[in-house]
């Protein structure tokens, strides 16, 4: 089973109180960092990775140790069978898990110059968004990158996987997107509305997902 949880950043109230949860190292990196909205996303995070762990695990915080590979996708030291995957945008943080490989990926639908898809996206995908109606092509667009996104951190490249290299392919009603690529891969895609203007993709070798996010609040956080 593929899981998704969320944490509104809202919830981190005083960074100073909350960062005894977080290792050293983290707290260091958090102190060089003067944009407070930045920070406020990077704790909320790592926070809720750590009470996703804690209560999945039954692990103290203090016993829960972050290894990291080549490009910088993290995961737990001396743990097998457990996959985790993080990500941030605005007013959220998203964590999924799984018993597999997983990606995950939100961003908050904002208007922006659509020509940037010339450089992202594969000429498939970008004939499809071309064929859009005008007023749904901002949404797709997001649909689109959020998908890319979640693969390629599944896969563990992050941005440094070419993003003109494959294709994803939404499909009507039902249907899970599919990722187009050659030799083919089997992987497997589910995508969430959070609010009204947020788009989460979830990707993973797993082929079960949860239907809904679980929503994690501080009394969570500092009852696990």
């Amino acid at each position: 089973m593929v899981e998704a949880f969320v944490l509104n950043i809202d919830q981190i109230k005083n960074l100073d109180l909350m960062k005894h949860l977080i290792s050293p190292k983290k707290q260091e990196r958090l102190d060089k960092i003067k944009h407070l909205p930045s920070a406020k996303q990077i704790l909320a995070g790592e926070i809720l990775a750590r009470s996703v762990i804690r209560s999945k695990l039954g692990i103290k915080n203090s016993d829960i140790m972050f290894d990291y590979n080549d490009y910088g996708k993290p995961r737990l030291q001396n743990v097998k069978d457990f996959h985790f995957n993080l990500s941030h945008s605005g007013d959220w943080a998203v964590m999924a898990i799984s018993s597999a490989e997983v990606g995950i990926d939100i961003e908050q639908v904002i208007s922006l110059d659509l020509t940037i898809a010339e450089h992202i996206f594969s000429p498939y995908e970008k004939q499809q968004l071309s064929s859009k109606p005008a007023t749904l092509q901002l949404d797709y667009f997001f649909q689109l990158w959020t998908l890319k996104e979640s693969y390629i951190k599944m896969i563990g490249y992050g941005l440094s996987a070419a993003l003109d290299s494959f294709s994803i392919q939404i499909r009507e009603g039902n249907e899970f997107p599919r990722l187009l690529k050659i030799p083919p891969e089997k992987v497997y895609f589910r995508q969430y509305r959070l609010q009204d203007n947020y788009i989460i993709a979830v990707c993973s070798r797993n082929n079960t997902f949860s239907s809904m996010l679980t929503e994690i609040n501080q009394d969570f956080v500092h009852n696990t």
